[in-house]
């Protein structure tokens, strides 16, 4: 509660603060143009409207398989655009200098998150389950997915920054591989009763395993605006054009040249490119995990036991390459630079009481 009958010692609040440290606005008709972010008038909440369909099927006393599709639609997603993005230099403004061919010339960049991308999703999955039969216990399950997006969620929500396209690159998202297959297994050993010497060998083994499978993410290539003209103003992402199939081609997919570097050249002169977002799709992922466990339970308590676990990841020393260099300009261009890691093991032992 405020007690008003306290006097108040007199405060001026722009005095508390070092001059500068706010920064100082920004002045239109600097050299170079004054550039600065700004937030929308208006922002939208956000919406999914989404919408799936599932069947599944009993087999026998153990097994049931399913199908499922899912799909959305997503709207009034954060994409970042140039407010004051210039007109592409092409007919009557070829010759036009990029400041003149701003909507607003005194300023540079006008940045801004604005509420018009959207996302359409469609993914449909089959599983099979079971509960424990026999020792196994299994699932699985295949999913097929197709996200299209209009900006990368890597990069800040960027698309086209020039806010006359906003969807000209829209593609399929780099966050949702198209094919992905994931199985785990479990089995237990059987109860081998009579012998008290095998029994201890042979009883109470557990072995595990998951094994995965998938594309890679799609992704697009890049280049840069060679020709000074600033097509959407200031862009980390600018797309080259795309003449072929880049998963397609010779001596493509591996280290030295994944895909087909070939189908991707600088647009001409006051033109875009052509390519869109997923248009490469870079190294999948096909890898097996495997554990065995045994426990040994001590005669003299029922309660106490020691577990031997051994761990095997990347059990078949699989070779997993990581993303290729999509950069017309660099060095490695369709490249890849990096792998994930090698097999790995690892043991351990622990007491159980």
């Amino acid at each position: 509660m405020n007690d008003t009958s306290q006097p108040l010692p007199a405060r001026i609040v722009s005095s508390e603060y070092p001059g500068g440290l706010l920064g100082v606005p920004p002045q239109q008709n600097a050299n170079p143009p004054a550039s600065f972010r700004f937030a929308q008038p208006y922002y939208p909440i956000p919406a999914v409207y989404q919408w799936s369909l599932s069947l599944q099927k009993r087999i026998g006393s153990a097994w049931v398989v399913e199908a499922d599709y899912v799909g959305s639609h997503s709207i009034h997603q954060f994409q970042f655009i140039d407010q004051n993005a210039a007109a592409l230099p092409e007919g009557a403004l070829a010759s036009v200098p990029l400041q003149q061919r701003r909507p607003y010339p005194q300023w540079g960049v006008l940045g801004t998150w604005a509420p018009l991308g959207w996302a359409k999703y469609h993914a449909g999955t089959a599983s099979i389950k079971n509960n424990q039969w026999h020792g196994l216990t299994l699932q699985g399950n295949f999913t097929w997915a197709k996200n299209i997006a209009t900006s990368n969620i890597n990069n800040s929500d960027h698309g086209n920054i020039n806010y006359r396209y906003p969807y000209l690159w829209a593609g399929p998202s780099n966050i949702t591989p198209k094919f992905w297959f994931i199985t785990a297994i479990n089995y237990q050993t059987p109860k081998v009763t009579g012998h008290s010497a095998f029994g201890t060998l042979l009883n109470d083994w557990v072995f595990s395993g998951t094994f995965t499978a998938a594309t890679g993410s799609p992704q697009f290539p890049t280049t840069q605006d060679l020709s000074g003209t600033g097509y959407s103003g200031a862009s980390s992402t600018f797309l080259p054009n795309r003449s072929c199939d880049a998963g397609q081609g010779p001596d493509i997919k591996t280290r030295l040249k994944w895909f087909n570097t070939g189908c991707f050249s600088d647009p001409a002169f006051g033109t875009w490119g052509n390519a869109n977002f997923g248009v490469i799709t870079d190294p999948g992922i096909n890898n097996w995990n495997i554990g065995t466990a045994k426990r040994i339970r001590m005669p003299f308590a029922e309660a106490h036991a020691l577990e031997f676990r051994a761990d095997f990841l990347n059990a078949f020393n699989h070779t997993q390459f990581l993303a290729s260099d999509k950069n017309l300009r660099s060095v490695s261009y369709g490249r890849i630079n990096a792998v994930r890691p090698p097999r790995q093991i690892q043991f351990a032992l622990r007491y159980l009481f």
